[in-house]
């Protein structure tokens, strides 16, 4: 047996937190019966499905079957202060509105809390479209009101409820097939990927020498080419990818033409490898931006370059000009971000810091030490990009890569770096004028001569 219910909720950001924590709730009401009872009793009977429709966005947004009867949890409305992350997943995700048989001075509501399996839901892939209740405008309920002005919690007739079920279904499906067309659409006017046509190799060096080749036949003169991600910090293992990040000079005839180089190319998916190429003048905007990838290659172990030009070397005289505040501030905003710090205190919830890191942990807890061993370097004023063999850094490294440390352990090597790096930052200096005039006629004299480099008749 099936029995559908709607689900009035007052806010996308409700329903999103409902989406994203698997809860609901409902709430007592004065006259008789419960919500509370006659969900226990439905999921007692069979099974039990919640149309959700948020209030004044005039559809319906999604189905989600009950898998666990309501239970309680008290939440102040005035405050969070002893409220805990449940609690207040059960107080956001309902509607907040007091019903109005409700006690409205009432200081606290008892919230009954049940957990959902989402079977349907738009919010997750198209944001706030739904299926509009134009279109179920002749619908009804038992006592023979229209659907579309359901109260919470309301139970539906099952032919009612499955027909709006299937109607979001093939709603669900058109808006998806509208959205692969779209992006194949957008695919088909790109152009196909840069390495189509370079034949793969087994080993790097053979790749890099082909991909080097292609850029400089179809693109222009290679200033730099190196690898980025692990194997720039010899931190690389045998199943490691192969990152390639390339510097090149387009010829001063195609910057000043009708048709300018494309300033950055980057791998497509379902690409063999992950690539960037970036021509010089967009690699020198991101480097006088402080950009850490960019600022890196100008501190590269020679073992690391795959291939480096004479004007390259020329312009390493000035790399100590881009350790500036810039450059530290974006390794730390990563390091310490959403995708960094932030998360991996989020993670750590629901372990315990006793334990070993699980792999997941420690391929981000490598992430966070990585990036601030090098924040520290720019507080120390120079840029260690290489780790060493027998360093300390990188022995710390692969040991948290092979999951080695608890999640105490990790907490104490992430707070050594930034005691180091809050007690430096202070010295990091601001960018200069110097960096970006030296930057800018590194890059004049580099369109200057390959413009005179043309025969006369050519220029």
């Amino acid at each position: 047996m099936v029995r559908y219910f709607v689900c009035k909720c007052a806010t996308i950001a409700s329903l999103r937190q409902c989406v994203e924590s698997g809860v609901w709730a409902c709430k007592d009401r004065d006259s008789f019966p419960n919500p509370r009872e006659t969900l226990t009793k439905a999921l007692g009977e069979g099974t039990v499905i919640l149309v959700f429709s948020v209030n004044n966005c005039h559809g319906w947004h999604g189905v989600c079957e009950m898998i666990s009867a309501p239970g309680e949890v008290i939440s102040n409305l005035d405050g969070t202060e002893n409220a805990s992350h449940d609690d207040l997943v059960s107080r956001t995700a309902v509607d907040m509105k007091p019903d109005s048989d409700t006690d409205k001075s009432s200081n606290s509501v008892i919230w009954h809390r049940f957990r959902v399996r989402w079977r349907t839901v738009f919010i997750r892939k198209f944001g706030e479209r739904c299926l509009s209740s134009q279109t179920t405008s002749e619908l009804c309920c038992f006592d023979g009101q229209p659907v579309n002005k359901c109260r919470n919690l309301q139970e539906l007739p099952e032919d009612v409820g499955e027909k709006i079920w299937i109607m979001i279904e093939e709603h669900y499906n058109h808006l998806s097939e509208k959205q692969k067309e779209k992006e194949a659409a957008q695919l088909s006017k790109q152009p196909g990927p840069f390495l189509k046509g370079v034949k793969e190799h087994l080993d790097f060096q053979s790749t890099w020498r082909s991909l080097v080749e292609k850029v400089e036949r179809d693109l222009g003169k290679v200033l730099l080419a190196c690898p980025f991600g692990s194997q720039r910090y010899n931190l690389h293992r045998a199943d490691s990818d192969m990152d390639m990040f390339i510097v090149y000079q387009a010829d001063t005839k195609a910057v000043l033409g009708l048709e300018p180089p494309k300033h950055t190319i980057k791998n497509r998916e379902g690409e063999s490898y992950d690539y960037t190429v970036h021509e010089v003048h967009r690699y020198c905007e991101l480097l006088t931006q402080g950009d850490p990838r960019c600022v890196e290659t100008l501190f590269l172990h020679p073992s690391s370059i795959t291939h480096c030009s004479d004007r390259w070397r020329q312009f390493l005289a000035h790399r100590d000009l881009f350790l500036h505040s810039l450059c530290l501030e974006k390794y730390l905003r990563d390091g310490l971000g959403s995708k960094g710090l932030k998360q991996f205190e989020k993670w750590m919830k629901d372990q315990s810091p006793h334990n070993l890191l699980t792999p997941k942990l420690s391929k981000l807890v490598y992430i966070i030490l990585r990036l601030l061993q090098n924040a520290r370097d720019v507080t120390l004023k120079r840029l260690c990009v290489y780790r060493e063999e027998e360093s300390l850094e990188r022995q710390q490294l692969l040991k948290v890569r092979r999951g080695e440390i608890t999640g105490l352990e990790a907490r104490q090597l992430i707070e050594e770096l930034l005691e180091v790096i809050e007690a430096n930052k202070c010295d990091v200096e601001e960018p200069s004028d110097e960096m970006r005039r030296q930057t800018e006629a590194w890059l004049l004299k580099l369109r200057y001569d390959n413009f005179l480099s043309y025969p006369p008749e050519q220029t």
